[in-house]
């Protein structure tokens, strides 16, 4: 195998949720932000979720190390999680050595961190009105604490992503209410046929109706007409 072969094959993955047709370009975007992310605050991993009420939806996930969750799927938006603190407190959460502590302070990720195998963990709220509408955390193999600029950094992606899932529901609010009018439009117009052939009907009963109102009155005119000829 090639040198370049070897390359392409060890590069990391960037995935997007199987639901991704619903909202193709806000997933993208995602996606795009996961890998810059990762790549700019040198993690292993990146991963993005979406706050859907009591859930979040793992949409995005880029680099090597496992996602145990299926892309795509729900989970508790609020555990006992780095992540879950995250999006409770709407601030950032910073974990140097996560196995010296998960048991203690982050219960529910232990089980899963063991399949994965991360040491330092950086979750990061995204926040829309300083309510936290989704998430970004970045992960390290080895314990080493992310740096105050790559902190920085990656709330400036939480930051773009904010605008970017705000878009997404202008977009779709905008595209309901042009369905909207389009529906009324049409049952305007189906309406106004209606009434245009109900009208035309009316006239038409109406011509005869005035035909034989008027012909008696001509008739006695052709008759004398006809005698004085």
């Amino acid at each position: 195998m090639s040198p370049r072969a070897k390359r392409r094959r060890s590069r990391p993955e960037l995935v997007t949720s199987p639901d991704a047709p619903a909202r193709p370009d806000l997933h993208r975007l995602l996606a795009g932000i996961a890998r810059t992310a990762a790549r700019v605050c040198e993690a292993n991993d990146a991963l993005v979720y979406l706050v859907e009420g009591e859930q979040v939806r793992f949409v995005a996930h880029y680099g090597r190390l496992v996602a145990v969750r299926a892309l795509g799927g729900l989970s508790a938006a609020f555990d006992r999680t780095p992540g879950g603190q995250a999006l409770r407190t709407g601030r950032a959460v910073h974990v140097r050595d996560l196995p010296a502590i998960a048991a203690s302070t982050y219960p529910d990720i232990v089980a899963i961190n063991r399949m994965v195998g991360a040491r330092t963990v950086l979750a990061m709220p995204v926040l829309r009105d300083r309510k936290a509408v989704g998430l970004i955390t970045i992960r390290r193999r080895r314990t080493q604490a992310f740096t105050p600029k790559q902190i920085a950094l990656l709330r400036t992606f939480a930051d773009h992503a904010a605008t970017a899932i705000d878009n997404a529901h202008l977009a779709a609010e905008l595209a309901a209410r042009n369905a909207a009018l389009g529906e009324a439009l049409a049952h305007q117009t189906a309406t106004s046929r209606v009434l245009e052939v109900t009208r035309l009907d009316s006239v038409f009963e109406i011509i005869p109706k005035a035909e034989a109102a008027i012909s008696p009155r001509i008739a006695p005119v052709h008759t004398q007409a006809a005698a004085c000829a």
